[in-house]
């Protein structure tokens, strides 16, 4: 999060983070980032659906876990 000046700076608009634990998504409005729930991006990626993707990855693998989320995503849309 110390880095977010300088994104900001740049114009950076979305920030992916993960902490090895949540993934969170933050936006920036007004020249500060603020936690969203799902990507401008990438519409109806949510960060729960980020952050079940990579604990899937630990434990089964990231083959298992992308075909996996590649069909959850689907499915969303």
């Amino acid at each position: 999060m110390s880095k977010f000046p300088i994104y900001a700076a740049l114009e950076v608009p979305e920030i992916w983070r993960y902490d090895g634990k949540i993934a969170r998504f933050y936006e920036l409005t007004a020249g500060r980032y603020h936690e969203i729930a799902e990507s401008r991006f990438l519409r109806r990626l949510t960060a729960t659906m980020l952050t079940d993707a990579l604990a899937q990855s630990k434990t089964d693998g990231q083959t298992a876990a992308l075909t996996a989320f590649g069909r959850r995503f689907r499915s969303e849309n």
